[in-house]
C-alpha cells in the first residue's frame, strides 16, 4: 500500500476539518431562532417587576426559584426595541421604584401600566426623569 503524498494528506486533513466546520456551523444556524422579546410585568405581593425576556415562563419559573411568595404573570408585551422600551418604562415609573427592577405602584397607576401594548411602549415618559435616576439605571 503506498502512502499519499505529503501534500495529498494535508489536503484531506483540511478539507476534512471544513466540512466538520460547516456541519457544526449549520447546525448551530438551524438551533438559532431571532428571540423574540417582550417586556414583562410580574407582581409579587405588593411589588411590581418590570423587566424583559424572550421565554416569559422560564423567566417566572426562574424567579419563583427561591421565593417563598407567589409570582403572578401581570402583562407580556412583545417589543420591537426591547431595552429601550425597557428603559423607558421604568424612567416613566422611578417615583415608585423599590429596588432593582422592583416598584411599588399605587393601583391606579399599575392600572394605567395593564392597558400597554405594542404601540404605547415607546412613548416617552410623561414628567422629566432626573438625570440622576437615568444614569443609575444605564445598561452598559
Amino acid at each position: 500500500m503506498t502512502q499519499p503524498e505529503p501534500n495529498e494528506r494535508l489536503t484531506t486533513v483540511l478539507d476534512y476539518i471544513k466540512s466538520k466546520e460547516k456541519l457544526r456551523h449549520e447546525h448551530d444556524q438551524k438551533d438559532k431562532k431571532p428571540a423574540a422579546y417582550c417586556i414583562y410585568i410580574v407582581q409579587c405581593k405588593e411589588f411590581v417587576k418590570i423587566g424583559l425576556t424572550n421565554n416569559v415562563e422560564k423567566r417566572i419559573s426562574e424567579m419563583m426559584t427561591g421565593n417563598p411568595f407567589p409570582v403572578k404573570l401581570l402583562k407580556s408585551v412583545h417589543s420591537l426595541n426591547p431595552y429601550e422600551d425597557e428603559r423607558r418604562l421604568h424612567a416613566r415609573l422611578y417615583r415608585y421604584h423599590h429596588q432593582g427592577e422592583w416598584y411599588k405602584i399605587p393601583k391606579r397607576m399599575l392600572n394605567k401600566l395593564l392597558l400597554l401594548d405594542e404601540a404605547s411602549l415607546s412613548i416617552e415618559p410623561s414628567r422629566p426623569v432626573p438625570r440622576s435616576y437615568l444614569y443609575r439605571h444605564k445598561r452598559h
